[in-house]
């Protein structure tokens, strides 16, 4: 991850569902995840095993604006990326910034975006379920 590469399905869908369920038990009836999936296999693979979405929101942001973004994130508390609406209400804890927010490392994050994070707009794009 702090090279810039994608965390393995099993451990981030481990992770969500975890945090999901522990959530659930203190009643709660929404969540909102903030990058997630990186992976058409990890939302095909989310929505066999926790949820199904309801909606996914991707804001479509030029590679520039994000590098300027992404390198001010800890000041400004900006985050740009694909978010998932499960249920039907969500709410926002916490935004920041990542100890691996410099050009390197975001330069191949937007590559690694290129690569296996587009297909997942396309994905959900066919299933009717995506918010631009």
């Amino acid at each position: 991850m702090e090279a810039g590469e994608l965390v393995p399905l099993e451990i981030v869908l481990d992770l969500i569902k975890e945090a999901m369920l522990k959530e659930v038990a203190k009643g709660s009836k929404g969540f909102l995840i903030d990058g997630y999936p990186r992976e058409v296999k990890q939302g095909e693979q989310f929505e066999r095993e926790i949820q199904e979405a309801k909606s996914v929101i991707y804001f479509d942001v030029p590679d520039d604006v994000l590098v300027k973004r992404l390198l001010h994130r800890a000041k400004t508390r900006l985050t740009v990326s694909i978010i998932m609406f499960f249920f039907d209400h969500s709410t926002i804890t916490s935004c920041s910034g990542r100890a691996d927010d410099n050009m390197d490392t975001i330069k191949k994050r937007l590559k690694t975006f290129t690569t296996a994070t587009a297909p997942v707009v396309d994905y959900y794009e066919k299933k009717k379920k995506l918010i631009r």
